[in-house]
């Protein structure tokens, strides 16, 4: 995805070994069933503070002993409705709204976005206060959006908490719009292809899937010493500029400059 990132289950949201300060973005997968006990975890940790949550397809459709699309509508804060049923499953098929995103690197010529499989049961958004990032091909309905949710809007700044909230209708979103959708919340992509990058606080590495040119993008101002070379390397402008073959790997030490 071009960042850092963790795993967890939706079950951890409330360990306190969890820092929520360190994250700005979280991805929600396959959420069909989320308990009362999540809610509250979701709304006391991690809706609030500017953060940016992603829902992908049908977050809480399943609800007690019944399935709503009103709990998806609750989950992510926009109005989700039903599609008609879909049997061909070529109604999937979503335009993204390439205006919205900060780069089209890593896009491939012919990626479409879509269920790989057929799936009857779809939604869309009807909110008019929602933002339009993607519509399903066959209709104009909204398929991908995003909402920014004021929480406690009349408490003063102290009781006043936002975040955004972003739906997805299409389950498995490319990388391209994953690292596009991270760098809206505020989180520094070192890496804007789809070469894998690896990143803690003293090295940096990447992996060549393709070959040819890559660029490594650093937050701060600093020096790159090859960890299995002999090369030390100065970033022009915080971007180191690489070739790679494909398959080939480097790791670089990070120091200061």
């Amino acid at each position: 995805m071009g960042a850092p990132f963790d795993v967890y289950s939706i079950c951890d949201i409330d360990n306190p070994g969890i820092d929520h300060n360190r994250y700005k973005v979280y991805i929600f997968l396959d959420q069909f069933k989320i308990t009362k006990k999540t809610r509250s975890a979701l709304k006391n940790k991690i809706a609030r503070d500017n953060k940016t949550i992603l829902w992908l397809y049908a977050p809480g459709y399943v609800d007690d002993n019944r399935l709503s699309s009103e709990s998806i509508s609750n989950i992510t804060g926009m109005n989700i409705k039903l599609k008609t049923n879909n049997s061909s499953g070529a109604e999937s098929l979503v335009e993204p709204d390439y205006s919205r995103y900060k780069s089209l690197q890593g896009i491939c010529p012919d990626e479409r976005l879509k269920f790989n499989n057929k799936v009857k049961t779809l939604f869309y958004v009807d909110d008019d206060t929602a933002e339009v990032w993607g519509r399903y091909s066959a209709d104009g309905k909204t398929a991908i959006a995003s909402k920014k949710i004021i929480i406690n809007e009349n408490c003063g700044d102290q009781g006043r908490t936002e975040y955004n909230s972003f739906y997805s209708a299409v389950g498995n979103l490319p990388a391209w719009m994953l690292r596009n959708i991270a760098a809206t919340a505020g989180v520094h992509i070192f890496n804007y292809g789809n070469d894998p990058v690896y990143i803690n606080k003293s090295l940096i590495g990447v992996y060549s899937t393709s070959g040819g040119s890559i660029n490594l993008i650093l937050r701060d101002d600093a020096r790159l010493a090859d960890v299995f070379g002999e090369g030390t390397y100065k970033p022009e402008n915080n971007v180191l500029k690489l070739g790679l073959r494909k398959g080939e790997s480097r790791l670089f030490m990070i120091k200061e400059s």
